[in-house]
Formats: C-alpha cells, sequence, structure tokens
C-alpha cells in the first residue's frame, strides 16, 4: 500500500469517525431537546393543576365567607326585629298600667299576678316584692284577701325591685323565690319569640 492510499484510508477513516461523532451529538442533542420539551410539559401541567387546586381553594374560601356573612346578617337582623318586639311588649306593659288590659285594670292583673306566683312558691309565709311604682297598686288588705284565698299568708316587702312592672314573691326563708316581673316573664318567653322571628325571617334555611 502506498503513501496516498495510507493518507486517504486516513482521510476517509476521520471522515467517517467525524460522521460517526456528528451523529450521536445530533442525537444527544435530539434527545436533550425532547427531554426539556417533556419536562417543560409537565412543569405546565403541574403548574397549571397548582393554579387550579388554589383557585378552588379560593372559591370555596369566597363561598364560606359569603355564607358566614350572610349568616351573621340574618342573625343581626333577627336579633333586631326580637328587640322591636320586645320595645313593643314594654310599651304595651306601660300602657295596660295606664289603661287596663280589656275590660281588667292594671291592679287586678297585678293581684293576680301575685296570687299566681304565690300558689308556685308553696304558700306559707311569704312577701311579695314590688316596683316603687307598683306598690301603690297594692294595698294590705289586697294582700290579705290573697292570704285568705290560699291558706297562706303574705306580707309586703320594704325591698323595691327594679322592674316595669311585676312581682317577685319569695318565702321570709329566702328558700324559694318565684320572679314574675314582666323583665323576667319577657326573658322567658324570648326563646320562644325567637323561635317564631327565625320561622318567618328564614324559612328555608339559612
Amino acid at each position: 500500500m502506498g503513501a496516498a492510499e495510507i493518507v486517504n484510508r486516513i482521510r476517509e477513516e476521520g471522515e467517517k469517525e467525524r460522521e460517526r461523532i456528528l451523529n450521536e451529538a445530533k442525537e444527544r442533542a435530539k434527545k436533550i431537546i425532547e427531554d426539556a420539551k417533556a419536562e417543560a410539559e409537565r412543569s405546565k401541567k403541574r403548574a397549571m393543576e397548582e393554579e387550579e387546586r388554589r383557585a378552588e381553594t379560593e372559591k370555596r374560601r369566597i363561598i364560606q365567607t359569603a355564607r358566614l356573612e350572610a349568616r351573621r346578617k340574618k342573625w343581626m337582623a333577627q336579633e333586631e326585629m326580637i328587640k322591636e318586639v320586645m320595645n313593643k311588649a314594654v310599651e304595651k306593659i306601660k300602657e295596660v298600667k295606664e289603661k287596663g288590659f280589656g275590660e281588667y285594670k292594671y291592679d287586678e292583673i297585678l293581684r293576680n299576678l301575685i296570687k299566681v306566683s304565690a300558689m308556685s312558691a308553696g304558700g306559707g309565709d311569704l312577701e311579695v316584692i314590688l316596683s316603687e311604682e307598683d306598690a301603690r297598686f297594692i294595698s294590705k288588705k289586697d294582700l290579705d284577701e290573697i292570704s285568705k284565698d290560699l291558706g297562706a299568708s303574705l306580707t309586703l316587702s320594704e325591698e323595691r325591685v327594679k322592674s316595669i312592672g311585676g312581682v317577685i314573691v319569695r318565702t321570709k326563708d329566702g328558700r324559694i323565690a318565684v320572679n314574675n316581673t314582666f323583665e323576667k316573664r319577657l326573658e322567658r318567653l324570648s326563646d320562644a319569640i325567637r323561635d317564631k322571628v327565625a320561622a318567618i325571617m328564614f324559612k328555608g334555611g339559612a
């Protein structure tokens, strides 16, 4: 083999090796690009899924906040309505004290309330506690008559209760006290009033 042939053979082998290296480099580059595209697609998908989760979480938060706000406003409206009912009841009580209720005068209503309270207290030696204003409606004679009817002993206490009206009847030893002031009676009715208001205003749920 001559020198020229050897040179040509070396050149050919070098060319083949160069082609092989270039081809391998192209394949590696292609693979790198494909992997990068796939990873970019996966990253994009993960980002979209994460964004969807955040959006769903935010949507649930907004809905929950709106529901809580709606409940709060309904509760405030309910309490305002109950307050209005209570205020009207107080005004009605003041009117009854001046004008009576139907055919009954206030002193008759008060005597009956004392009687009912004394019965609830169980009779015996009882003291009747009234407001300063109501004390003028009840005389010793009234209490004597109630005492006779019940077989009890009622006396008017010098103690006065701060109230728009009604009575507290208490045993002399203080162990039993029946609070039938109008404030207390309204307080006992407040749950029933609240239920009725809720039924009227919020039928169908929050």
